[in-house]
């Protein structure tokens, strides 16, 4: 590699953030981060398990030297935030899909002895597992002839869980190895649950069930759909009475998120079963394609098979690449675009409800 190039990260507004920043995150925050082996001197890719929408920031904290994150694309649509992202090194990428740009960003950082900080699951953990890592991500992370430095992020979903409105009190703890290709992946596989059930942290704050119904969509026990309603200190469904409350340890009612989602899933089941149609209020659905844009709003519709929205129509079975973008965004591909579906409804609930009615 030729030491005379500069890493793209390595920008006046890393530099300038780093000095403002680095100060307050060492006062404010409380992260604690171990080392099994001594972080090789770049270039090399920095892989970790995605609990926190702030991980990027507490994963900088801790190798201390400019990252080019790769980031989704639809992040820069925003322009103050592009511009941040842009001025910081960061590589958009699209997610759950190949995306030959990137990829020759990638190796230009590299080029330039920079260091490529990545998220192999694509977006944060809605439940504090580990997610499904897109298919041959192992081969990548092998072509790239670097070191692979890999981190376990703890304490990072509990601390702030995907669904929820409000932060929780705790202690963010990140583990460091390094590897020499895609067996690092088997290293950042964590559950934070798992972790938890051994080490019972406690997590401090208030309104611990504000945001909740993105992840409960159903009550369990009577099985009413949105029935929810948020108290101070818990939510009570209006219809039977049942109550949820999230603990000290951040279990629901006793139960993992994880346990939680799996136990909708099965009443989303029974639902379908028992209606066949859902009804979605104010949607947005936009088509993008090579020089445009095209946008649909109106009622969103699911039924026997097909998606529509304003007239137009699209086959569940042949969308393909569908991720959550956000709490209320929907991103898929159909027929070789990119869509972006909004929606009042939890994306992780579209999510799961347009791959059930997949599989008619």
């Amino acid at each position: 590699m030729n030491k005379k190039h500069t890493a793209p990260a390595d920008t006046l507004l890393w530099r300038t953030a780093h000095k403002l920043l680095y100060p307050l995150f060492d006062n404010f925050l409380d992260i604690k981060v171990q080392k099994k082996k001594e972080i090789p001197e770049p270039p090399f890719i920095l892989i970790a398990n995605h609990t926190h929408f702030l991980d990027g920031f507490f994963l900088s904290y801790a190798i201390n030297k400019p990252i080019s994150w790769v980031v989704a694309k639809g992040n820069f649509e925003n322009k103050l935030l592009s511009l941040a992202l842009k001025g910081i090194g960061s590589i958009p990428k699209q997610k759950n899909k190949p995306d030959i740009v990137s990829i020759r960003n990638i190796y230009r950082t590299f080029q330039k002895n920079g260091i490529v900080g990545m998220f192999p699951e694509g977006s944060v953990a809605w439940d504090g597992s580990f997610g499904k890592v897109p298919k041959g991500t192992d081969k990548f992370i092998d072509r790239m002839k670097v070191p692979v430095v890999a981190a376990q992020v703890y304490r990072g979903y509990l601390s702030k869980p995907r669904w929820a409105e409000k932060s929780r009190r705790g202690t963010i703890e990140i583990k460091l190895d390094v590897f020499e290709g895609k067996e690092a992946l088997d290293f950042i596989n964590v559950s934070e649950w798992d972790w938890q059930k051994e080490k019972m942290k406690t997590y401090k704050g208030k309104n611990k069930t504000k945001g909740l119904k993105r992840l409960m969509w159903y009550c369990p026990e009577c099985k009413s759909f949105h029935s929810f309603k948020y108290l101070k200190k818990s939510m009570k469904c209006q219809k039977c009475g049942f109550e949820v409350f999230v603990d000290e340890y951040g279990f629901i009612n006793k139960k993992t998120a994880k346990d939680i989602l799996d136990e909708q899933k099965k009443i989303m089941k029974i639902d379908y079963d028992r209606n066949k149609k859902y009804y979605f209020g104010k949607s947005e659905l936009v088509r993008f394609t090579e020089n445009e844009k095209t946008k649909y709003k109106g009622v969103l519709q699911l039924h026997k098979g097909i998606l529509s929205i304003d007239n137009f129509e699209i086959k569940l079975k042949d969308i393909k690449n569908d991720s959550t973008f956000l709490k209320k965004i929907n991103e898929f591909f159909y027929e070789g675009d990119l869509y972006r579906l909004k929606t009042e409804n939890s994306s992780l609930f579209l999510k799961n409800l347009t791959h059930l009615l997949k599989e008619e």
